[in-house]
């Protein structure tokens, strides 16, 4: 077959802010390829998880009234204050999608969040570093009642460096992570930091709140960026010879640009294909 193989792309829409869908057509190719080639893209595409997510949350919730000294709480407990229970916090946190500008260079990353009653949260209310956003910004959080108002800190990890800052995190101030969170913002300017709001000293004096609830707990964050993958093949039929066209379709959740996936699980394969070339020597 002498045609070059050619990557078109069919379809490109939004059908929620948490499913985007994309269609690609990749052909011509030989007699008896399409499903060799579709099969492997498949496979390797649903096992696409370079994402990143927030793993780790340190939660302040202060103004409560009846409170005469500090609570500590884990998933388990009432997070008094929010409408919902702790695990439903917790897990609409490990919902959330983000995205990055720059995966490849990504540094384990803090965010904030400070929110006074009563109010809906949703990501948009999340402070996140500049090179870091929220894909949907209305995922629901949680609902804060009445006055009490909360604080929380979060570390966001991607899955190449999922864990490393688990120990560290235990064990830091929470005035130093004002200033990694400083520094993973890439230093910010002042009208930087006037567009997000982020008073640093008014944010961690609450932490010195004595009659309050606190919480630190670790997420199961959700890497995977693939929802979906089809595939079909399709014969194109000329005068002499007859070739074949895969059609490729797939669902994200909006963190990655569906070329840049199919374009890392090539990479992918090819990988597995050159170590077997050099295993046989």
């Amino acid at each position: 077959m002498s045609d070059k193989l050619r990557v078109a792309c069919l379809a490109k829409r939004v059908e929620n802010p948490l499913t985007h869908y994309s269609c690609f057509s990749l052909g011509p190719l030989t007699a008896g390829q399409g499903i060799t080639l579709g099969n492997s893209l498949r496979r390797t595409l649903l096992e696409f998880k370079k994402n990143i997510s927030i793993t780790l949350i340190k939660i302040k919730i202060y103004n409560a009234p009846g409170l005469h000294s500090t609570v500590t709480i884990n998933e388990f407990s009432n997070l008094v204050g929010f409408r919902e229970l702790t695990s439903d916090i917790f897990l609409n946190l490990q919902a959330i999608v983000l995205k990055t500008r720059n995966f490849r260079n990504f540094l384990p990353s803090y965010g904030l969040l400070r929110v006074n009653g009563p109010s809906r949260i949703t990501s948009q209310n999340l402070r996140l570093p500049h090179a870091i956003s929220v894909v949907d910004p209305d995922q629901y959080i949680g609902t804060l009642v009445l006055n009490y108002s909360c604080n929380m800190l979060f570390v966001i990890e991607s899955n190449c460096c999922f864990l490393q800052l688990r120990n560290f995190w235990q064990k830091l101030d929470e005035r130093e992570v004002c200033s990694f969170y400083k520094f993973y913002s890439g230093k910010q300017s002042f009208l930087m930091s006037q567009k997000f709001n982020l008073n640093y000293e008014k944010f961690f004096e609450c932490w010195s709140v004595h009659n309050s609830i606190l919480g630190s707990l670790e997420l199961n964050p959700n890497f995977s960026v693939i929802k979906k993958v089809n595939y079909a093949v399709e014969e194109i039929s000329s005068s002499d010879s007859i070739s074949e066209l895969v059609i490729l379709e797939i669902w994200t959740n909006g963190s990655f640009e569906p070329e840049s996936i199919i374009m890392q699980a090539c990479l992918t394969l090819n990988t597995i294909f050159l170590n077997i070339m050099d295993a046989l020597g």
